[in-house]
């Protein structure tokens, strides 16, 4: 019998919103109604979460401090100021990390399907349960077949024009799959919970 559960799975590329409530919502939410129902003695949970928690994150406006923005408005967007403003003087802000403290804000249904799965795991089971969450940017690695990075690197490799939408100075987050797996070690070794960004 298993005492430790590693949730990894989530569906991150769908062709439609029920697939990600499907598979990333309720797929979570059954899996620990198990874990309840058939009183299984789990020891802990580990759960693969995304930072698009967060939504657009922690901003600074040098003027008016720290803000974590909604999104650009259609109006910006229309007149390509790409970057993200302060709602109260308009002037274009600094990114800064997000901590784990930050509000969760996803207006992404991805990210608010994982945020389900971190409610779940945190409540579902037990508030005696040790839960550790790991929010994660975009993972690359040697066998990676969808996204960014496989993307740029076959048609580097190719010869093929890359095309970056906007003004090309977006700020995307990545970590190595190596990393991945040596937190999710380092949580199942030690007397640690909580929400963790990697």
């Amino acid at each position: 019998e298993a005492d430790l559960i590693f949730h990894q799975a989530g569906l991150r590329y769908a062709n439609n919103s029920k697939d990600y409530i499907d598979v990333n919502a309720i797929g979570t939410l059954n899996l620990f109604d198990v874990v309840k129902s058939k009183k299984l003695n789990i020891k802990k949970i580990i759960y693969a979460s995304t930072n698009l928690v967060y939504g657009e994150g922690r901003y600074l406006c040098e003027n008016h401090g720290v803000f974590y923005p909604s999104g650009r408005t259609l109006e910006q967007l229309e007149n390509k100021a790409w970057e993200l403003q302060c709602s109260e003087c308009k002037e274009n802000m600094k990114p800064l990390p997000v901590r784990e403290d930050s509000p969760t804000n996803t207006n992404e249904l991805y990210g608010l399907t994982k945020l389900i799965g971190e409610v779940a795991a945190i409540k579902a089971i037990s508030p005696d349960l040790p839960v550790v969450i790991f929010r994660t940017p975009l993972i690359y690695g040697p066998r990676e077949y969808k996204g960014l990075c496989q993307i740029f690197s076959t048609k580097l490799y190719n010869k093929q024009e890359i095309k970056i939408t906007e003004d090309g100075g977006q700020l995307r987050d990545f970590i190595y799959i190596d990393d991945v797996v040596n937190a999710n070690l380092f949580a199942m070794e030690r007397d640690i919970t909580g929400v963790f960004n990697l």
